[in-house]
């Protein structure tokens, strides 16, 4: 990734939306050096980009490459349902202490294991 090309996007999507580093940073949840160290070339840390991209409405790829792949489809391959258990499982792991969790997580690897040997 070039720093220089970011950057130069970077004052793109300030230009288009009237704003200077003061602002930008503020729209961004950051601060005013951070900006002009972006603006230098210095490549912004994910957070920032997520928050450039939907400030600007460009996307992230934009911002990184100056291009943009075809649209994504529109929809999810799989139910929304399914991410909710899935995400309902992922924090109630995560909310177990260490020891259990190591535990839980190994027996998932076990039992997938005897899964995929079938």
């Amino acid at each position: 990734m070039n720093g220089t090309a970011i950057s130069q996007r970077i004052r793109e999507i300030m230009a288009s939306r009237g704003l200077n580093q003061q602002l930008l940073a503020e729209k961004l949840q950051i601060t005013q050096p951070a900006v002009s160290k972006y603006l230098s070339g210095r490549i912004p840390p994910p957070t920032v980009l997520l928050r450039l991209s939907r400030l600007s409405g460009k996307s992230i790829e934009w911002i990184l490459t100056g291009s943009d792949s075809p649209a994504p489809p529109s929809g999810v391959a799989e139910p929304a349902d399914r991410y909710r258990v899935l995400l309902g499982t992922n924090e109630k792991l995560e909310s177990l202490p260490p020891p259990i969790k190591r535990s839980v997580c190994d027996l998932i690897d076990r039992l997938y294991a005897e899964l995929v040997d079938k």
